[in-house]
């Protein structure tokens, strides 16, 4: 399927109907063996990865601060600390007063990797 230029992803949801077709018949003894589809049956799935990168413009930014101000100011403080530091919300979540340097110079926050603090520069 990959060579007929199919998408990982449509080939593991294409697996995944016959594997479960295969699952139905074998069931109701409609089918007598193994289900060639499932793991141990030899089919090779594609690996899939969904992930996408994308930045926002600084249009696009400046257009959902404006928006994300009319509505709420907490999270337009929220968004706009995110969008400077690259804080994701689980880290800007657990972020308390005692990150911060006592002269409010820079804000120490762990990253969604364990143990790697990252000093951020608030001046």
């Amino acid at each position: 399927m990959l060579d007929a230029g199919r998408s990982p992803g449509s080939i593991q949801y294409a697996l995944a109907v016959v594997r479960q077709v295969f699952n139905y018949a074998i069931q109701n003894r409609l089918f007598d063996g193994r289900n060639p589809a499932d793991k141990t049956g030899g089919v090779k799935r594609p690996k899939v990865d969904n992930r996408r990168t994308r930045f926002l413009t600084k249009e696009e930014a400046k257009d959902l601060l404006a928006e994300l101000k009319k509505r709420s100011i907490d999270v337009y403080d929220m968004s706009l600390f995110s969008l400077n530091t690259g804080a994701r919300a689980g880290e800007l979540f657990n972020l308390r007063l005692f990150c911060l340097s006592r002269k409010w110079t820079f804000m120490l926050f762990e990253l969604m990797v364990p143990e790697m603090p990252v000093c951020i520069s608030l001046a």
